[in-house]
């Protein structure tokens, strides 16, 4: 059974979130992976059929899609649906799992063979397009050879500490707190009132589990979301969704789909039930 639950509506924007997902239909037979759009503003949904099993969807713009496949990289307008593979550049090597957290709409492959070179997807000639690196807009880079100092939005002459090999020191009700964690990304907005930080909170080394950190003036610092295989994150949007770490119960291997609102601090689930979800992409 494939469960869709939107409540909250009037708290969230309208549009809608692209999905990779897999459930499982009576007496736990597999589905096949399915690209799927929901409209966030009723749950509808609709699949989005493709000749192989798909992976690590994302928008591009606000009416196109591209994803992988074991064949390549693909991508189509929703309507009308024509998936088309991307051409590749002769000798060109690019893999799905260097998807950046780029901005909405705009997804850039990282080729692991060039250092500092990210791969657009055009759609109009069919191929990727290669351009300079350039850093996520709010974007801090982190250094590993010194703890990173960001300014308490809360606290005068106080800071957020970001250690890359201990975790996260901050403030909270006038008092030191730290996180133990594993830093990967920050971001802060024009003014410095937020923060935000994504971790690894696994304690293992092997540990896949990522989360999310905020600190907004005025607000106690909160969690927005831990346990997660991934999340789209944005610093100028509000929105932002992730989707847990898979568990096995009596054969069916299954996991959760969340949707948040950083300013507004409501969260839902929206998938439950036997679904796996792989990867996420809400439209820009």
């Amino acid at each position: 059974m494939f469960i869709f639950v939107i409540p909250f509506v009037s708290r969230f924007p309208s549009t809608s979130l692209a999905l990779t997902a897999r459930f499982y239909g009576k007496e736990k037979a597999q589905a096949r992976f399915q690209i799927y759009v929901m409209d966030l503003s009723d749950g509808s949904k609709k699949v989005l059929q493709t000749a192989e099993e798909p992976t690590q969807v994302r928008w591009v713009g606000r009416n196109s899609l591209a994803w992988f496949t074991k064949s390549g990289l693909f991508a189509s307008m929703v309507t009308p649906w024509r998936p088309v593979r991307i051409k590749l550049a002769k000798g060109l090597v690019v893999d799905q799992l260097h998807w950046s957290r780029s901005k909405p709409g705009r997804p850039e492959i990282e080729d692991p063979r060039q250092f500092r070179q990210v791969l657009t997807v055009d759609l109009v000639r069919h191929q990727l397009r290669s351009s300079a690196w350039h850093e996520l807009e709010g974007n801090v880079p982190l250094t590993d050879s010194k703890p990173n100092r960001f300014s308490d939005p809360n606290y005068s002459n106080r800071y957020v500490i970001v250690d890359c090999g201990k975790g996260i020191e901050y403030w909270k009700n006038g008092k030191s707190v730290a996180l133990e964690c594993e830093p990967q990304d920050a971001w802060t907005n024009d003014d410095s009132s937020r923060i935000w930080v994504a971790f690894r909170s696994g304690q293992k080394p092997s540990s896949t589990d990522s989360g999310l950190m905020a600190f907004q003036k005025g607000k106690l610092p909160v969690v927005l979301c831990d346990g997660a295989v991934d999340f789209d994150f944005w610093p100028k949007r509000p929105l932002f969704a992730y989707f847990t770490t898979p568990k096995s119960n009596n054969g069916i291997v299954s996991n959760e789909l969340y949707l948040g609102n950083w300013k507004t601090m409501a969260k839902k689930s929206l998938v439950n039930g036997p679904v796996l979800v792989t990867s996420i992409s809400i439209q820009p």
